[in-house]
Protein backbone atom coordinates (compact mmCIF):
# COMPACT_ATOMS: atom_id res chain seq x y z
CA UNK A 1 0.00 0.00 0.00
CA UNK A 2 0.85 3.68 -0.58
CA UNK A 3 1.90 6.05 2.76
CA UNK A 4 -0.86 8.60 2.89
CA UNK A 5 2.06 10.99 2.32
CA UNK A 6 2.70 9.81 -0.96
CA UNK A 7 -0.99 9.58 -1.90
CA UNK A 8 -1.33 13.58 -0.90
CA UNK A 9 2.18 14.49 -2.77
CA UNK A 10 0.75 12.50 -6.07
CA UNK A 11 -2.85 15.06 -5.52
CA UNK A 12 -0.70 17.98 -5.09
CA UNK A 13 1.50 16.90 -8.07
CA UNK A 14 -1.46 16.11 -10.52
CA UNK A 15 -3.17 19.25 -9.55
CA UNK A 16 0.33 20.95 -10.78
CA UNK A 17 0.14 19.26 -13.58
CA UNK A 18 -3.31 20.24 -14.55
CA UNK A 19 -2.43 23.76 -14.54
CA UNK A 20 0.54 22.79 -16.60
CA UNK A 21 -1.27 20.52 -18.97
CA UNK A 22 -4.03 24.03 -19.79
CA UNK A 23 -1.26 26.32 -20.72
CA UNK A 24 0.71 23.78 -22.73
CA UNK A 25 3.75 23.93 -21.35
CA UNK A 26 4.92 20.38 -21.44
CA UNK A 27 3.64 19.84 -25.34
CA UNK A 28 0.78 18.09 -24.10
CA UNK A 29 -1.27 19.63 -27.21
CA UNK A 30 1.43 18.05 -30.19
CA UNK A 31 1.90 14.74 -27.96
CA UNK A 32 -2.03 14.07 -28.08
CA UNK A 33 -2.41 15.35 -31.52
CA UNK A 34 0.60 12.99 -32.85
CA UNK A 35 -1.44 9.92 -30.72
CA UNK A 36 -4.82 10.57 -31.81
CA UNK A 37 -3.43 10.77 -35.83
CA UNK A 38 -1.34 7.65 -34.87
CA UNK A 39 -4.87 5.72 -33.33
CA UNK A 40 -7.07 6.95 -35.89
CA UNK A 41 -4.72 5.51 -38.99
CA UNK A 42 -4.06 2.29 -36.74
CA UNK A 43 -7.74 1.83 -34.54
CA UNK A 44 -10.44 -0.13 -35.34
CA UNK A 45 -13.44 -0.85 -33.80
CA UNK A 46 -13.78 -2.82 -30.54
CA UNK A 47 -9.80 -1.09 -29.07
CA UNK A 48 -9.21 -2.39 -25.58
CA UNK A 49 -6.73 0.32 -23.61
CA UNK A 50 -4.89 0.39 -20.84
CA UNK A 51 -4.36 3.98 -19.59
CA UNK A 52 -1.41 4.09 -17.05
CA UNK A 53 -1.55 7.49 -14.52
CA UNK A 54 -4.65 8.06 -16.27
CA UNK A 55 -5.16 11.28 -14.20
CA UNK A 56 -9.41 12.61 -15.18
CA UNK A 57 -8.52 10.90 -18.33
CA UNK A 58 -8.24 14.15 -20.45
CA UNK A 59 -5.79 12.97 -22.87
CA UNK A 60 -6.90 9.30 -23.42
CA UNK A 61 -10.42 10.95 -24.52
CA UNK A 62 -8.93 13.64 -26.72
CA UNK A 63 -6.42 10.61 -28.10
CA UNK A 64 -9.19 8.27 -29.10
CA UNK A 65 -11.72 10.62 -30.27
CA UNK A 66 -13.78 9.40 -33.08
CA UNK A 67 -12.80 6.01 -32.62
CA UNK A 68 -15.63 3.58 -31.98
CA UNK A 69 -16.30 0.70 -29.33
CA UNK A 70 -13.60 1.47 -26.95
CA UNK A 71 -13.33 -0.82 -23.79
CA UNK A 72 -10.97 1.57 -21.33
CA UNK A 73 -9.27 0.48 -18.59
CA UNK A 74 -7.64 3.37 -16.45
CA UNK A 75 -5.81 3.17 -13.68
CA UNK A 76 -4.44 5.72 -10.96
CA UNK A 77 -3.60 6.87 -7.31
CA UNK A 78 -5.62 9.52 -6.91
CA UNK A 79 -9.44 9.00 -6.11
CA UNK A 80 -10.02 12.70 -6.77
CA UNK A 81 -8.88 12.90 -10.61
CA UNK A 82 -10.87 9.51 -11.25
CA UNK A 83 -13.86 11.07 -9.89
CA UNK A 84 -13.46 13.86 -12.48
CA UNK A 85 -12.96 11.64 -14.86
CA UNK A 86 -16.08 9.74 -14.37
CA UNK A 87 -18.00 12.77 -14.67
CA UNK A 88 -16.63 13.56 -18.30
CA UNK A 89 -17.49 10.06 -19.47
CA UNK A 90 -20.87 10.66 -18.08
CA UNK A 91 -21.45 11.36 -21.77
CA UNK A 92 -19.53 8.72 -23.51
CA UNK A 93 -20.33 5.70 -25.35
CA UNK A 94 -16.94 3.54 -23.98
CA UNK A 95 -17.28 0.87 -21.57
CA UNK A 96 -15.61 2.27 -18.95
CA UNK A 97 -13.37 0.93 -16.25
CA UNK A 98 -11.42 2.94 -13.62
CA UNK A 99 -9.09 1.70 -10.85
CA UNK A 100 -7.75 3.42 -7.76
CA UNK A 101 -4.50 2.04 -7.35
CA UNK A 102 -0.66 2.27 -7.71
CA UNK A 103 0.24 0.87 -11.61
CA UNK A 104 3.06 -1.45 -10.62
CA UNK A 105 0.54 -3.74 -8.60
CA UNK A 106 -2.37 -3.15 -10.54
CA UNK A 107 -1.35 -4.60 -14.04
CA UNK A 108 -0.64 -7.64 -12.88
CA UNK A 109 -4.57 -8.01 -11.94
CA UNK A 110 -6.21 -6.68 -15.08
CA UNK A 111 -6.96 -9.57 -17.74
CA UNK A 112 -5.72 -8.66 -21.40
CA UNK A 113 -4.95 -8.62 -24.26
CA UNK A 114 -5.12 -4.78 -24.88
CA UNK A 115 -4.49 -3.05 -28.56
CA UNK A 116 -3.32 -0.07 -26.81
CA UNK A 117 -0.99 1.14 -23.36
CA UNK A 118 -0.53 4.00 -23.30
CA UNK A 119 1.68 5.87 -19.91
CA UNK A 120 1.63 9.61 -20.15
CA UNK A 121 3.65 11.47 -17.58
CA UNK A 122 3.17 8.68 -15.21
CA UNK A 123 6.65 6.14 -15.27
CA UNK A 124 9.48 8.54 -14.33
CA UNK A 125 8.12 8.71 -10.55
CA UNK A 126 9.61 5.19 -10.76
CA UNK A 127 13.16 3.92 -10.14
CA UNK A 128 14.29 1.83 -12.94
CA UNK A 129 13.81 -1.07 -11.26
CA UNK A 130 10.61 -0.41 -11.04
CA UNK A 131 10.11 0.84 -14.63
CA UNK A 132 11.86 -2.44 -15.99
CA UNK A 133 8.98 -4.34 -13.81
CA UNK A 134 6.17 -2.37 -15.21
CA UNK A 135 7.07 -3.05 -18.73
CA UNK A 136 7.51 -6.64 -18.08
CA UNK A 137 3.98 -6.63 -16.76
CA UNK A 138 2.47 -5.21 -19.24
CA UNK A 139 4.03 -7.26 -21.88
CA UNK A 140 2.08 -9.99 -20.34
CA UNK A 141 -1.43 -7.93 -20.96
CA UNK A 142 -0.21 -6.53 -24.22
CA UNK A 143 -2.13 -8.15 -27.73
CA UNK A 144 0.46 -9.68 -29.99
CA UNK A 145 -0.36 -6.91 -32.32
CA UNK A 146 -0.56 -4.24 -29.15
CA UNK A 147 1.16 -0.58 -29.02
CA UNK A 148 2.64 0.38 -25.47
CA UNK A 149 2.97 4.48 -26.06
CA UNK A 150 5.07 5.71 -23.73
CA UNK A 151 4.78 10.14 -23.38
CA UNK A 152 7.26 11.89 -20.89
CA UNK A 153 10.28 13.66 -19.43
CA UNK A 154 12.86 12.70 -21.87
CA UNK A 155 16.70 13.95 -21.53
CA UNK A 156 18.79 13.56 -24.68
CA UNK A 157 20.76 10.30 -25.03
CA UNK A 158 23.35 9.84 -22.63
CA UNK A 159 22.99 13.30 -20.52
CA UNK A 160 22.73 12.94 -16.86
CA UNK A 161 19.63 13.94 -14.45
CA UNK A 162 21.50 16.51 -13.20
CA UNK A 163 21.94 18.34 -16.05
CA UNK A 164 18.58 17.29 -18.01
CA UNK A 165 16.55 18.66 -14.81
CA UNK A 166 18.62 22.41 -14.89
CA UNK A 167 17.56 22.21 -18.90
CA UNK A 168 13.69 22.15 -17.98
CA UNK A 169 13.66 24.39 -14.74
CA UNK A 170 15.63 26.69 -16.64
CA UNK A 171 13.12 26.91 -19.59
CA UNK A 172 9.92 26.80 -16.78
CA UNK A 173 12.03 29.97 -15.08
CA UNK A 174 12.02 31.71 -18.08
CA UNK A 175 8.41 30.87 -20.09
CA UNK A 176 6.15 29.49 -17.72
CA UNK A 177 4.81 32.95 -16.48
CA UNK A 178 1.66 31.85 -15.82
CA UNK A 179 2.32 29.78 -12.44
CA UNK A 180 2.75 30.92 -9.56
CA UNK A 181 6.11 30.85 -7.27
CA UNK A 182 4.59 28.54 -4.97
CA UNK A 183 3.66 26.09 -8.26
CA UNK A 184 7.14 26.58 -9.76
CA UNK A 185 9.00 25.93 -6.55
CA UNK A 186 6.52 22.61 -6.57
CA UNK A 187 7.70 21.84 -10.07
CA UNK A 188 11.38 22.25 -9.22
CA UNK A 189 10.67 19.69 -6.35
CA UNK A 190 8.80 16.93 -8.21
CA UNK A 191 12.22 17.22 -10.80
CA UNK A 192 14.84 17.23 -8.06
CA UNK A 193 13.54 15.08 -5.71
CA UNK A 194 10.52 12.30 -7.20
CA UNK A 195 11.36 12.18 -10.97
CA UNK A 196 13.34 9.32 -12.43
CA UNK A 197 13.92 10.18 -16.04
CA UNK A 198 15.45 8.02 -18.20
CA UNK A 199 16.56 8.70 -22.14
CA UNK A 200 15.22 6.90 -25.13
CA UNK A 201 18.42 4.31 -25.48
CA UNK A 202 17.96 3.17 -21.83
CA UNK A 203 13.79 2.92 -22.15
CA UNK A 204 14.72 0.59 -25.61
CA UNK A 205 17.00 -1.29 -23.10
CA UNK A 206 14.13 -1.91 -20.62
CA UNK A 207 11.87 -2.82 -23.15
CA UNK A 208 14.23 -4.64 -24.96
CA UNK A 209 14.64 -6.71 -21.98
CA UNK A 210 10.79 -7.08 -21.65
CA UNK A 211 10.51 -8.89 -25.23
CA UNK A 212 8.72 -5.13 -26.00
CA UNK A 213 10.78 -4.73 -29.37
CA UNK A 214 13.62 -1.62 -29.92
CA UNK A 215 10.99 0.99 -29.72
CA UNK A 216 10.72 4.42 -32.15
CA UNK A 217 10.95 7.87 -31.18
CA UNK A 218 7.70 9.16 -32.94
CA UNK A 219 7.68 12.85 -31.23
CA UNK A 220 10.93 14.99 -29.94
CA UNK A 221 9.62 18.60 -29.35
CA UNK A 222 12.30 21.29 -30.25
CA UNK A 223 13.78 21.86 -27.00
CA UNK A 224 14.03 18.37 -26.48
CA UNK A 225 12.77 17.80 -22.97
CA UNK A 226 10.09 15.69 -23.55
CA UNK A 227 8.88 13.08 -26.07
CA UNK A 228 6.92 9.77 -27.38
CA UNK A 229 8.52 6.26 -27.90
CA UNK A 230 6.24 3.83 -29.45
CA UNK A 231 6.70 -0.02 -28.94
CA UNK A 232 4.86 -2.66 -31.07
CA UNK A 233 4.64 -6.04 -31.02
Amino acid sequence: MESNTHLSDHFEDWLLFQNIIARDYMCHREIIQTMHTWAREHGKKGLRVLDLGCGDCYAARSIFEGVDDVQYYGIDLSDQALGIARSNFEASNWNIELLSGDITEMIRQLHGPFDFVIAGYALHYLENQKKSAVLDNIRLVLSPKGTLMIYDLLPRNGEKKDTYVQRVLDDADANWNLLSPEQLTSFRQHLENRAFPIDQATWQQFAFSSSLGKGELIFRDSAEQYGIIKFSN
